[in-house]
């Protein structure tokens, strides 16, 4: 009963963040594009605590510019929260040049 319950506890963690990391990195362009950033490329996702991130979706990190090129890079995340899809960030990694 224990195997039952950890195989049904991962299967539901797994494929209910990967559906939603697939879903954010399809719509991220569009979606970045509306905040006025051009995804430059993909950084990566993490899952938290319950269904892979927070309010149930994974989280999916971008690199991206602002439009028009400022020279900035940013760094920012979308996560699904139900059927929304929210934007955090973007961050600037290298706004201050040696």
């Amino acid at each position: 009963m224990k195997k039952i319950i950890i195989i049904g506890f991962a299967a539901l963690l797994t494929g209910c963040g990967y559906a939603n990391i697939d879903a954010l990195k399809k719509d991220a362009p569009k979606k970045w594009k509306k905040q006025g950033f051009e995804v430059v490329d993909y950084e990566g996702f993490e899952w938290g605590l319950w269904l892979g991130g927070d309010y149930g979706g994974a989280k999916v990190w971008h690199r991206l510019k602002k439009i028009p090129d400022n020279g900035i890079t940013y760094s920012g995340y979308l996560t699904k929260w139900g059927d929304e899809t929210h934007v955090y960030g973007p961050i600037a990694t290298d706004a201050i040049k040696p």
